[in-house]
């Protein structure tokens, strides 16, 4: 109920400065920043599902591709660096856990076994037995590339939504907490009288 001046924090909000038809306006702003918020995660997180889907077998391939070199490179692993891998002083491949660096070893992967003359490179065997086509996967992980560009745009402007939000309803929400505060002095003795301001008091 609107009781304008006769309601009991009335000059209280004025004493704090506090104008209840900004917080509404702030409020609703904040809405629309959430909304848009909540729709961009939902399509960053889309983004990156299509990418890991896409970006899934290639990996695999160059990972195997990894492990056959090893093989054939038995007791000089480090040329393995020659096909973007990177090995520890104790023979183990080191993948790199990020998106675009394993997009690089797959790119260096590719690009090596290119130089080759065609059916002279030494991992021609291992990608036609396992039917590995490296330029199918190249087009596959282009494909998740793109989407990885559209995940980090959308995850960005989701961040800058959930700023613009913040900004505006953290004035609001100390508002909040400090007429709820104040309301809380005012019924010491009856604190569930609260819960007709919208507050909900425990026991």
């Amino acid at each position: 109920t609107n009781l304008g001046t006769d309601s009991p924090i009335t000059a209280f909000l004025t004493q704090q400065n506090i104008v209840l038809a900004d917080d509404i306006t702030a409020g609703a702003s904040a809405q629309t920043h959430e909304t848009s918020r909540a729709l961009l995660n939902r399509q960053s997180e889309n983004f990156r599902q299509l990418r890991d889907n896409l970006f899934q077998t290639p990996w695999q391939h160059t990972t195997g591709s990894a492990q056959f070199l090893k093989s054939f490179y038995k007791g000089n692993t480090k040329q393995l660096g020659t096909w973007g891998f990177t090995i520890t002083d104790n023979g183990k491949i080191n993948y790199p856990p990020a998106f675009i660096d394993r997009v690089a070893v797959f790119g260096a992967l590719n690009t090596q076994n290119g130089t080759y003359a065609a059916g002279a490179s030494p991992l021609q065997p291992y990608l036609t037995q396992q039917n590995i086509n490296l330029a199918t996967d190249a087009g596959f992980v282009n494909q998740a590339v793109s989407n990885n560009q559209n995940f980090t745009a959308a995850a960005q402007q989701s961040e800058n939504e959930t700023e613009l939000r913040n900004n505006l309803w953290d004035p609001v929400l100390e508002h909040i907490k400090t007429i709820g505060n104040f309301l809380m002095k005012l019924y010491q003795n009856n604190e569930k009288a609260l819960g007709d301001w919208g507050f909900t008091v425990d026991n």
